[in-house]
């Protein structure tokens, strides 16, 4: 019997690139406990869960003997836990919710385990998860020569209906040995397609890189993702991009030029009708951080 213990997952990239086994499998909560926030690491406390899991299917590398003891941490009590088909918002469209916001004594649950430490572990619909096939295919390309890395991630995701978490985990792969962003951003925000919380993931990841560059640059790159920004209207890239230039707004050396060209993409984003699932939630917070850019600059 195999025991993990985990506090925080590290980013799917990361726990792909550092573990030799990835696995489906059946996970039963067998404890579960409120904990303080000096065990949890998190203002308020929560509550300790300590799970079994049976491997079923290989991922990737060889399938371990069960059961797998792994614990962790949630935010709520076992009568509060979420469904893996219940509402939640904003959508975890990128998978970050680990199994033990789902764990309950009495609900056995499909899971994905990544083992790596901590352990990677999140509650999927079964084999054919989008998630499983996202994790197989960042997979291949980790494994691929580093030479050849770049071209297949960018084939793989110029396919239609990629998840958003394999264009995230692409993204990030390719951020960690491109040194040449302006080519790394052509590339990638080029891509049609591409789920709006991959954009908004992205952003992020390019945030501090982007951030340690002279100011003449940084102004480069601002204009170069503006032309993208201009006519984005899913929500989750819309705040990506309204983060992005609210974060580096003081960076951009006084550039009137772009400054105003930002203001007009927040004014539209502002006024922008959304539609679809969450339709006013989405835009009420997509209305209130553009309003906030807008009083920023």
């Amino acid at each position: 019997m195999n025991a993990h213990r985990t506090r925080r997952a590290s980013s799917l990239l990361e726990a792909i690139q550092s573990a030799d086994v990835a696995y489906i499998g059946t996970a039963s909560a067998v404890n579960d406990r409120p904990a303080s926030s000096a065990e949890t690491g998190r203002r308020g406390g929560g509550w300790h869960v300590a799970a079994s899991v049976q491997p079923e299917h290989t991922v990737f590398g060889d399938l371990p003997k069960g059961p797998v003891s792994v614990e962790g941490d949630a935010t709520r009590p076992p009568e509060r836990r979420l469904a893996l088909d219940g509402p939640i918002f904003p959508p975890d469209t990128l998978r970050e919710m680990p199994y033990w916001e789902y764990a309950r004594a009495d609900a056995k649950q499909a899971v994905l385990v990544i083992d790596t430490q901590p352990v990677y572990i999140r509650a999927i619909s079964g084999q054919d998860d989008t998630l499983v096939a996202a994790v197989r295919l960042v997979r291949h390309w980790v494994e691929l020569p580093r030479n050849s890395q770049a071209k297949a991630i960018l084939t793989d995701l110029g396919k239609p209906g990629g998840a958003a978490v394999a264009h995230a985990a692409g993204f990030e792969l390719l951020l960690q040995q491109n040194d040449d962003l302006d080519a790394l951003i052509d590339s990638f925000f080029a891509i049609t397609g591409r789920p709006g919380a991959a954009t908004q993931q992205a952003l992020g990841l390019l945030q501090p890189t982007a951030l340690a560059r002279p100011a003449r640059e940084r102004v480069a790159l601002g204009t170069r993702l503006l032309a993208f920004w201009k006519g984005e209207n899913d929500p989750a890239a819309l705040l990506g991009y309204i983060a992005w230039f609210s974060a580096m707004h003081a960076a951009w050396g006084g550039d009137a030029t772009l400054k105003e060209a930002v203001a007009a993409e927040a004014r539209r984003a502002a006024a922008l009708t959304i539609d679809g699932p969450d339709a006013a939630a989405w835009q009420k917070r997509v209305r209130q951080q553009a309003e906030m850019l807008l009083n920023q600059i």
